[in-house]
């Protein structure tokens, strides 16, 4: 059960990874706009209805054959921080119900998109459905930095290089007992900061240099078990962050202050029926 947990804990921490797009030197992963003249992006078919009551699981993710978007039983909240590329801790303001109440949306285009594309017409799926508008404030902030061990990084480059095919990076079973692996496939450095972001407290910035995609797997102990029937917390991923640096040549180390960006949400609506 306590392993069982733990998983369930890193889904949801990376739900909707995939494929999320990032930029290096500031914690805020934005979708790259439309270029000036085109036709906005959008979904021809979208649904949006409250997620049933007894539903129990869920996620947001892309649709096979990236031709839309499928979020279950998830809060506006969860599918802001798939949509926009940033956490939790970055968006900021809006009612509760935005973070408490669970919808299930499908949205779908008549031809397949890059994953990019389909960030930014979630985008705009979710501020014309929930009426909702934002701005952004950049902030200085402790930050760590992702970097290349002094020994020189121990990296597979995904082949072929202009693969378009972004999997999720994620956390399953190890291939030892009561261990867990952190595994990705044709993974930017920015993009696993940004997961390693999501996962810890403290923004992390892609300062690696490392310009290619990669596969890799790195495996790491499981968190210890709570002392004296003590509450279980969050799971500490310190041995995760060790292995890195033994099994992938990649170190964590503090990087100072910042540029953070926050999402601040300045009106939103409980988006009328379909």
């Amino acid at each position: 059960m306590r392993f069982c947990r733990i998983i369930s804990i890193v889904a949801a921490l990376l739900v909707g990874g995939a494929g999320l797009c990032i930029g290096q030197g500031i914690a805020h992963y934005p979708t790259p706009e439309q270029p000036a003249g085109t036709p906005r992006l959008q979904f021809d078919i979208i649904s949006v209805k409250p997620a049933p009551p007894d539903q129990r699981s869920g996620g947001v993710q892309p649709t096979p054959g990236y031709e839309g978007y499928i979020c279950d039983n998830a809060s506006l909240f969860t599918d802001m921080t798939v949509a926009y590329g940033v956490t939790g801790r970055q968006i900021e303001g809006g009612p509760d119900w935005i973070r408490s109440q669970p919808w299930d949306i499908e949205a779908k285009s008549d031809r397949p998109h890059s994953i990019d594309e389909l960030h930014l017409m979630l985008e705009h799926a979710l501020e014309g459905r929930f009426s909702l508008k934002l701005h952004h404030e950049t902030r200085q902030e402790s930050v760590l930095a992702l970097e290349v061990d002094p020994h020189g990084a121990k990296l597979k480059l995904h082949e072929p290089e202009n693969d378009t095919n972004t999997p999720p990076i994620g956390i399953g079973p190890g291939s030892q007992p009561n261990t867990l692996a952190l595994s990705g496939t044709n993974v930017s450095m920015t993009y696993l900061a940004f997961m390693l972001t999501r996962l810890g407290s403290t923004p992390v910035l892609d300062r690696t240099g490392l310009d290619g995609h990669y596969d890799f797997s790195v495996e790491f102990p499981t968190p210890p078990r709570p002392e004296n029937g003590a509450a279980p917390g969050p799971p500490d991923f310190t041995p995760l962050f060790d292995a890195m640096r033994d099994q992938l040549g990649l170190q964590l180390r503090r990087g100072g202050k910042g540029p953070v960006d926050h999402l601040v949400i300045d009106s939103v609506q409980k988006p009328t029926a379909n």
